[in-house]
Order: C-alpha cells, then structure tokens, then sequence
C-alpha cells in the first residue's frame, strides 16, 4: 500500500519521495524479497520524519499494526528504526514491548525485549548515508505468540549526554497494515492513540522469521531503472531530506521488502 504524503508539520524541512507502484512492481519483478518470512515492513519507506522522546514528553513510542497473517508463533526478529536529533554521538538501551489491542492496549503479551548499548551517531548532511539512524534488531524470544493486530511500544533509556532520541517514520507500508499517520504512544503510564505529531508517517518497525537482508547487485540496477516512476513532491524543503533523497535511495530501498 502506497500511502500519499502530507506535508511535515515540524520545524524540519524535507524534499520528500513517494514510492510509486511502479517501483514496487519493478523490484518484485527483479526477485526483491529477503530470505526471510515478512509478517510486517514499512522500514524501506523513510519519510525523512521522526517523533521525538523527550521533545513529546513521551517514555514509549509505537504503532497498532495488523500482521499479513496471524496469529504467529514463530516470529525471531523485530525491528525499530530509531533517529538521533543530538549533536553528539553516544549509546543507549532500547526495550520492546508487545501488547494486545484495545483502547487503545490491552493486556500485555510475554515480556519486554531489550537491546542494550545501541550505537548511533548524529546526522550529518556531509556524509551519504543513514548517519543519525540505527535499525535496531530484537531478537525475539521462542514461546512467543503474536495475534494478527496487536500494539507495539519501544522505549530508551541510559542514553548518552547529547543524545535526542527518536523514532524514525515510514510514509508507506511493504507487508502488513495500519492506520495511517497514527502512533500509539506511552506517557508516564499512559497510553495514547491518535495521529502523529508530525502527521506524516508511521512509526517503522518490522516483524519477522529471520533476519531481513540486502538484496543482489543486478536487483539495484532494476531498481534504480525504476526510480522514474517515483513521483516527488516538493514541501517544505532542507538539507537532511534533500541529501537522503539524492544519495541515498539506494539505502532506503535496501529496506524495502515485496512479498
């Protein structure tokens, strides 16, 4: 599902892609899919947005998601896309958090996932790539089932002086469904479900069996044969998009999963 952009509603300024069926068609016709079984992907739609912990005053930042089947019992592997809006470089603890659906969570499914000293630094627009991103990988525990919609909410903690930490957003969705522009979020104790801060974009996140992989050097040459049928839009416009969008597609569409 390709989703149309609206434009960002926070003081950071994009030029801002928009996949077009035409690239999705073109990559899976070039065989783009990773080993793994994709039970939800929105991570190879960067929107160039995030949404900010400590700037919303939030402990918990995440998304009701609805599998491509479910229920599943044999998922290995979650994914965040966090972001860095610091100055510095640094590390910090993130912990993932499964829940029912309900108004908007319900109960608690198993217990939370924590990855500890994750590394990220900050964005530099002088530098191709996804400075200022780290795709952070869950490894999830056996036993561990998951219905076809459920909540998730990843946190941080022990992050480094300097750090501004974030969730980075996907404007468009692979393998699975959602609400559009919507998060669910956690402040304090309280659980909050409505639409973005910046109004553009999902937060990302991916569920799978086995690890989410790179795809072959002559599935690049598709895809980047493709890429006039993105249709751009202009917005609001700044360098951390404008360098992303131009020399770095091919990152972005590394994430990108067809089924």
């Amino acid at each position: 599902m390709v989703r149309k952009m609206r434009g960002p509603a926070n003081g950071r300024k994009f030029i801002t892609a928009r996949v077009s069926i035409v690239l999705i068609a073109a990559l899976a016709l070039a065989g783009f899919a990773s080993g793994a079984t994709i039970y939800y992907d929105n991570t190879g739609f960067d929107s160039g947005n995030d949404i900010p912990y400590v700037g919303n005053g939030y402990s918990g930042i995440g998304d009701a998601v609805g599998l491509s089947t479910g229920p599943v019992s044999d998922a290995t592997d979650a994914y965040v896309m966090f972001a860095n809006n610091g100055s510095g470089s640094g590390t910090f603890d993130a912990s993932l958090s499964f829940y029912q659906s309900g108004s908007p969570v319900g109960l608690q499914i198993g217990n939370s996932v924590t990855v500890d000293g994750v590394s990220i630094t900050p964005f530099d627009v002088s530098i191709a790539g996804d400075t200022g991103e780290t795709l952070v990988d869950f490894a999830l525990p056996s036993g561990l089932t998951l219905p076809q919609n459920f909540v998730w909410i990843a946190s941080v903690s022990n992050a480094t002086d300097g750090l501004d930490l974030a969730v980075e957003q996907a404007e468009g969705i692979a393998v699975g469904s959602n609400t559009a522009d919507t998060d669910v979020t956690l402040t304090g104790s309280s659980f909050t479900a409505g639409s973005t801060p910046t109004g553009t974009g999902n937060p990302m996140f991916a569920l799978t069996n086995g690890p989410l992989s790179t795809p072959e050097p002559s599935t690049w040459l598709m895809a980047g044969a493709s890429l006039a049928g993105l249709a751009i839009r202009k917005g609001r416009t700044g360098q951390r998009n404008l360098i992303k969008r131009v020399s770095e597609s091919s990152a972005d569409l590394s994430r990108l999963r067809v089924m």
